[in-house]
């Protein structure tokens, strides 16, 4: 049951808060718009194209095109979850190549990149083609992920790639050589800086120095973007305590990452309403931490205690809340100007003197004030 609490006369500070308490839902389920930014970028093509870019756009995302647009191998470094691969496709989307992926596995050969001879169903053997044979040949953007597990072999056959735009391929006798397409393109993804494991990224290689000089000037880091985050986890209080423990895990230096993925599930998750607490929620995600890891905790679950006390029955009553202010300071503001119409000689009605103000609302036995 929803009951509400009128009052005729207000300090002249409730309004003005009053209406942002109200507006709050509304203007955190529109951030996301607000926070999008549209690009213009000509694109190198045979006639020449201006396009523009729809949804979140990289900051770096024009000196990128200009390094694919220069022909030069580009790389992105950073942490899991930052948006590396996203950044690729939209790439693909506004040079408009066809997007190629292929994630790169430790001990995978280069046959994995460059196919092979397979037996067929009827005898003899035929040669089995790959993405990135396809990207190369035929044009397109290929991305190979995870490229800092790539074996040595497999990196010196890129390598030539590269550097010759041609490669021999004697096992398939009917086209032998391997000549790159004008528009192919190379997008490698790469947790660490190519010079070996780390303690979070433990599987990966140290790349040769000629492998890692085939993209000077093509090197680009990528972290964590806040607009891409407000996308991505619009609830204020979410983002916010996930955003407070990645702080936490970088001062106390835990080899954990509190990435965007991770802002993007703990969103996911919290709106399904199963977990109760914004605590509950966190310890959801830390669940394969070690005790000495969730130990270093302590101090952010002890200063952050209320915030992550905050409830789904409190985020229900808010909302509910918000929305019957709302509902009852439009109908003000409506009253006000039907009053003006009628009357043109009278002074408008301030609504925040209005008898149908809302300043307090409960939802549920619960009392939820609008000007806090």
């Amino acid at each position: 049951m929803v009951k509400t609490t009128s009052s005729n006369t207000l300090p002249d500070n409730i309004w003005q808060t009053t209406m942002l308490a109200t507006l709050d839902n509304l203007i955190q389920e529109r951030v996301h718009k607000a926070t999008i930014k549209h690009l213009h970028l000509e694109v190198s093509n045979e006639q020449g194209n201006l396009r523009e870019i729809p949804g979140f756009i990289n900051p770096q995302l024009p000196q990128i095109i200009a390094a694919i647009q220069s022909n030069i191998p580009v790389c992105f470094i950073g942490g899991s979850g930052t948006g590396k691969t996203t950044l690729a496709k939209q790439l693909s989307e506004v040079l408009e190549l066809p997007f190629y992926c292929q994630t790169v596995t430790a001990g995978m050969d280069e046959a994995m990149l460059l196919g092979g001879l397979n037996p067929k169903p009827d005898g003899g053997f035929e040669y089995t083609s790959t993405p990135f044979l396809t990207a190369v040949e035929h044009g397109g953007l290929m991305l190979l992920d995870e490229f800092d597990a790539i074996d040595e072999n497999a990196a010196l056959a890129i390598n030539n790639i590269l550097e010759f735009g041609e490669l021999d391929l004697p096992m398939r006798s009917a086209n032998p050589k391997l000549i790159a397409h004008p528009n192919f393109r190379l997008i490698a993804c790469a947790n660490t800086n190519l010079t070996g494991a780390t303690l979070i990224h433990s599987g990966r290689n140290q790349l040769d120095g000629a492998t890692i000089s085939r993209f000077d000037g093509g090197i680009f880091h990528i972290g964590y973007e806040p607009e891409l985050e407000i996308l991505l986890a619009p609830n204020t209080k979410v983002r916010t305590a996930f955003l407070e423990l990645r702080k936490t895990v970088k001062t106390h230096q835990i080899n954990r990452e509190i990435s965007t993925r991770t802002l993007k599930r703990a969103e996911l998750l919290w709106n399904t309403a199963k977990w109760n607490t914004l605590e509950d929620l966190i310890h959801h995600f830390i669940k394969t931490w070690s005790e000495d890891e969730k130990n270093q905790l302590q101090d952010f679950f002890h200063q952050n205690e209320e915030e992550l006390q905050y409830s789904q029955a409190k985020e229900k009553a808010k909302k509910k809340a918000q929305q019957i202010g709302l509902d009852q300071q439009q109908k003000a503001l409506g009253e006000d100007s039907n009053q003006k119409t009628s009357d043109e000689g009278d002074q408008p009605k301030n609504p925040r003197n209005h008898g149908n103000e809302i300043t307090d609302v409960q939802v549920d036995g619960d009392t939820v004030h609008l000007s806090e």
